[in-house]
């Protein structure tokens, strides 16, 4: 079975990251949200920076998933 992919990753809040990948498996391909093992305490002022990090991360991922099923022909 292939490696996990990673599509994308990135830091949504102090000391916290989220990573997507893709786990290519010939019969049965899935993406994998990789989330904080912990919850991720931000302070109110601070919510709206988390919130759109964690969409900028998800959406690089459906990009970079996009591109590779093109030149893939998924």
């Amino acid at each position: 079975m292939p490696n996990r992919i990673e599509l994308a990753s990135g830091e949504i809040a102090q000391d916290a990251r989220i990573s997507v990948e893709l786990n290519p498996s010939e019969d049965r391909a899935a993406c994998l949200i990789i989330w904080p093992r912990k919850p991720t305490a931000v302070s109110p002022a601070k919510l709206a920076g988390c919130v759109a990090a964690t969409c900028r991360v998800l959406s690089n991922a459906v990009l970079e998933l996009a591109a590779r099923r093109g030149r893939k022909g998924w």
